[in-house]
């Protein structure tokens, strides 16, 4: 089942998105840390993880690359957050700048798991 892999320290907003995504048909989860995350990438349904930027404590490439390792299948990175993250481009998949609607977040979701479906058929 394809799933998101939500990064949160305080969970706040990720409460809100699990329960979009899984109305919309997709598992979610959340962690609170960063070091969380590892038992999650073996999992073949995961195709996106998004982080809070704060959640990320300044690792941004660091947990791109590892995010990234995997040679088999593309697990996305989408962060948002409030500050600016110029200079992290080259390993971000997708940045939302913050205040944004969850709407927004859900459709890009949406959006990456019905390409991951068209390029698996």
């Amino acid at each position: 089942m394809d799933y998101v892999l939500l990064i949160e320290k305080k969970g706040e907003l990720a409460e809100n998105l699990i329960e979009l995504l899984e109305m919309a048909g997709i598992r979610a989860e959340c962690v609170r840390s960063i070091k969380d995350v590892g038992p999650h990438l073996k999992n073949e349904g995961l195709f996106a993880v998004a982080a809070n930027s704060l959640s990320l404590d300044g690792h941004i490439r660091t947990f791109a690359r590892t995010l990234h390792a995997s040679k088999k299948r593309k697990v996305a990175l989408i962060v948002f957050g409030e500050e600016d993250h110029s200079g992290n481009e080259d390993v971000v998949d997708y940045y939302l700048q913050m205040p944004f609607d969850d709407d927004a977040l859900l459709n890009l979701i949406l959006n990456m798991r019905n390409a991951r479906r068209s390029n698996v058929a």
